[in-house]
């Protein structure tokens, strides 16, 4: 075990136990609206929408139709680094398997925290997949992101463009809290100021430079020793390479 190889963890800690307060949105954003939605035959719902890579993921697999075809999940946060790229997975359903239509998609941010999705480069991603399909790909959120508490937006629609708000015949959308946090990059180097701190008051991750090494542990001092960290409250990945 290369435990004590990350020794100098104590020091590093330091900057990361201060994390942002939380920005929480209070602009009002629009509600779409659809005139069957995904009730009917022709109307296409969002089967699930799930992200990897992310600092905190969103996983909502088989959601199913929403009546009026809109839905906040206040409680799924997508929280992301500025400049980061991310995997997201989408699945589409229909109401009624005898019906074959293609879908159209588009997945929005609010990047700058104004309320809205219309700004230059806040759609994320966009096409077409069939009816049942699957559709994978990735979210880049650029290192200009605003540091807040936003939404993230998802939309189906079986005949039109989407667009980040007004109304359509069919479809469904889905809107999720959007966190950006700020990018975080310092680099040590021996010996190490006791008093260097990396990620002031914010949230990042501590990367060792090892090699030959078949387990990793990151460890604290808190008194005369060093203890192992364990996955949860501000830690997580404290047994690989990147520490979170």
């Amino acid at each position: 075990m290369c435990k004590r190889i990350l020794s100098f963890s104590k020091i590093m800690l330091l900057a990361v136990v201060a994390t942002l307060p939380r920005q929480y949105a209070q602009a009002q954003y629009c509600t779409p609206s659809f005139k069957y939605a995904c009730q009917w035959y022709n109307g296409v719902a969002i089967g699930s929408f799930s992200t990897t890579g992310a600092n905190t993921n969103v996983t909502n697999n088989n959601s199913g139709c929403t009546s009026g075809g809109f839905k906040f999940f206040s409680n799924m946060t997508l929280k992301a680094v500025q400049g980061s790229t991310i995997n997201y997975s989408l699945k589409s359903t229909n109401s009624n398997s005898y019906y074959y239509y293609k879908c159209m998609y588009a997945i929005y941010a609010d990047l700058n925290m104004d309320g809205d999705f219309i700004d230059a480069g806040e759609t994320l991603a966009s096409g077409n997949m069939s009816v049942s399909g699957t559709k994978t790909g990735t979210l880049t959120f650029p290192s200009t992101a605003t540091i807040g508490t936003g939404r993230i937006r998802v939309r189906f629609d079986s005949y039109t463009t989407p667009t980040p708000c007004g109304s359509s015949g069919y479809g469904e959308v889905e809107d999720y809290v959007l966190e950006i946090i700020p990018a975080c990059s310092t680099k040590f180097s021996a010996p190490i100021d006791p008093y260097s701190y990396a990620c002031a008051n914010g949230e990042g991750s501590l990367t060792v430079n090892a090699s030959n090494g078949d387990k990793y542990q990151w460890q604290v001092m808190t008194g005369g020793s060093f203890v192992d960290l364990a996955n949860g409250g501000i830690y997580s990945d404290v047994t690989e390479k990147t520490m979170r």
